[in-house]
């Protein structure tokens, strides 16, 4: 079942935003822009935020999951794997990775957008 989106106003730019209906409730709502503000010291909320909402387009999630990934958890992964992974070839080792890479990809382009997640 989708959930029904509302639009409701950036408390800081007063930009029109996405917002699901569960989450209306929430006093504070802002746009990607302004919360990387926030977060970059340009804009200080005169009172203390409690609860916000932010609306992150999706296709900004993915870049950011994407870089956070590459800059934080790939080299962990690697130092933790690095000895076990020693044995093979510069070139067996991106073998492996590109086809470990290819049919996750593969796996996720495949998959049915409206599959509901099950309930845990």
């Amino acid at each position: 079942m989708d959930e029904k989106i509302i639009e409701v106003k950036c408390r800081f730019c007063g930009k029109d935003i996405e917002c699901p209906s569960a989450m209306q409730h929430i006093e504070d709502h802002c746009c990607s822009e302004c919360y990387e503000k926030i977060n970059d010291g340009d804009i200080k909320p005169e009172e203390g935020i409690k609860d916000i909402h932010v609306d992150i387009p999706m296709c900004d999630f993915i870049d950011n999951l994407a870089e956070d990934a590459t800059e934080n958890l790939f080299p962990l992964i690697w130092k933790e794997y690095k000895k076990e992974k020693a044995t093979l070839s510069k070139k067996e080792l991106a073998r492996a990775m590109f086809t470990t890479g290819f049919a996750a990809a593969l796996d996720f382009l495949s998959g049915d957008p409206e599959q509901e997640e099950p309930d845990e």
